[in-house]
């Protein structure tokens, strides 16, 4: 009887380990945002349409990051180059 009692015990505490391991982020990079980047052009003739579409990636990005993706937020980090 007593064995039977220790192997429940036993099944019942992996259990809740498996559980805990499941439900609790592995580590602390999981609150890092996602860093997306998008090819555009900010200068030149073509730069007349740039505005407009960072300003469209900027309300989407807003919209996303009100529920998050995987509980992370998205990023859109900016860098601008002479296009050389």
């Amino acid at each position: 009887m007593k064995r039977i009692v220790n192997m429940n015990s036993l099944i019942l505490i992996t259990a809740f380990l498996a559980t805990l391991l499941i439900l609790l982020p592995f580590d602390a990079s999981a609150q890092k945002p996602i860093k997306v980047g998008v090819i555009d052009t900010y200068s030149g003739p073509p730069a007349v349409f740039a505005d407009d579409a960072l300003n469209g990636f900027k309300l989407a990005l807003d919209e996303i990051n009100k529920k998050g993706v995987l509980g992370r937020k998205i990023e859109l980090p900016l860098v601008m180059t002479s296009g050389r």
